[in-house]
């Protein structure tokens, strides 16, 4: 009985969230290929680099010597990226008060309110909404969020 050998690598790259981009390339000066997602795809023998990416995540990828007749699974997690914002409210006197803070009408909690906000939009803006309700006031605005920045703000009634 002959027993036969893959000429091919077989990579399975398990990738969340499942919406990131994936690129890779063979060797440093290779073209790069784009696809959603490799499952059990077969790659020639040599040095790869995979990379995964969108407008929401860290980049996050590796090098990979593959070799013929071997499979490779790896996982890529990317982290979202982040930004931070600082509220804080008062009233006409100056005194610091507890007011409900939404952002982009989801309630995030009181003031002081100090929280990481994930900066993944669907129309890839970094604008945001926030909203500050005090006893039946609501005082509004709108603010541009970066990237592991914190935004602080202080609203008056």
């Amino acid at each position: 009985m002959v027993e036969l050998k893959s000429r091919f690598a077989l990579v399975m790259v398990d990738l969340s969230p499942a919406s990131l981009t994936m690129t890779w390339k063979k060797g440093k000066k290779g073209k790069p290929t784009t696809q959603n997602s490799i499952l059990g795809q077969e790659f020639d023998p040599g040095v790869y680099e995979f990379m995964a990416q969108d407008a929401c995540h860290l980049h996050q990828g590796f090098r990979a010597k593959l070799k013929a007749n071997e499979e490779y699974t790896f996982r890529l997690h990317p982290a979202t990226r982040k930004s931070g914002i600082d509220i804080e409210a008062y009233d006409q006197e100056s005194n610091a008060i507890a007011a409900d803070v939404y952002l982009d009408d989801r309630y995030m909690g009181v003031t002081p309110l100090q929280q990481a906000i994930n900066l993944c939009a669907k129309d890839g803006s970094f604008r945001r909404k926030i909203e500050v309700r005090y006893q039946g006031k609501t005082e509004s605005k709108n603010i541009t969020l970066e990237e592991n920045s914190i935004s602080a703000h202080q609203i008056r009634f």
